[in-house]
């Protein structure tokens, strides 16, 4: 059966007209909405745990001021902000000969404090901007890069709670990392709690992939 999003908020609805009944997961089973914090309302009375936001809502080049009353509005959603995507920026890139760790770091470690304080703990690493190869680059070289760059970012996402999921994407969107065992490869070699992947099903679906390769 296919499941859009609105089906998984009606399910969800449902569960929290039910509490009385209790389902059996291997895992812990909450749903969340990829939105603005200005639809927490709607989508709390849908059903939803909590939301996935934008890192936009706390751009690193915010100035203070500017973060603090941005900061004010988000702790006033209706439902927890758990999760962001957007990571970087396209002008800041990860692999090939214009690669600028410095500057990626930089950026990096403002977003974590930042979300820290939202009181997120998750933040996805798809970014096609920033992790596209340019002409010329060599794989292997992009991945000892990226792989160098997750390891450098392990350590101030930890200091603050994070944990950052590399999520594989379409080869539409970007050419560099688009299976969850290329990923995996590299998540592995840097072994660090805050470094994870992101298992994103519709670009498993796009690039082909089965279920078993989050089973690995």
């Amino acid at each position: 059966m296919h499941f859009t999003r609105r089906h998984l908020l009606q399910v969800g609805a449902a569960a929290a007209l039910t509490r009385g009944i209790r389902f059996r997961t291997a895992y812990p089973l909450t749903i969340g909405a990829c939105r603005s914090p200005k639809d927490a309302a709607l989508f709390a009375e849908g059903g939803a745990e909590y939301l996935e936001i934008s890192c936009g809502e706390f751009v690193a080049s915010a100035p203070e001021a500017e973060w603090r009353e941005r900061l004010a509005r988000l702790k006033e959603s209706p439902l927890p902000l758990r999760a962001a995507n957007s990571f970087l920026p396209g002008t800041l890139h990860c692999v090939g000969p214009d690669a600028d760790h410095e500057a990626v770091l930089a950026h990096a470690r403002i977003v974590f404090a930042r979300a820290a304080e939202v009181g997120i703990r998750m933040i996805t690493f798809g970014s096609a901007g920033a992790r596209q190869m340019p002409e010329g680059c060599v794989r292997e070289e992009a991945e000892l890069q990226f792989t160098a760059l997750l390891a450098r970012m392990a350590a101030p996402a930890a200091e603050h709670g994070v944990t950052v999921g590399v999520e594989p994407l379409q080869t539409s969107e970007c050419n560099f990392l688009n299976k969850l065992e290329e990923a995996r490869r590299l998540v592995a070699a840097v072994n660090h709690a805050a470094i994870r992947l992101t298992a994103d099903v519709f670009h498993m679906l796009r690039a082909e992939e089965s279920p078993d390769a989050i089973r690995k």
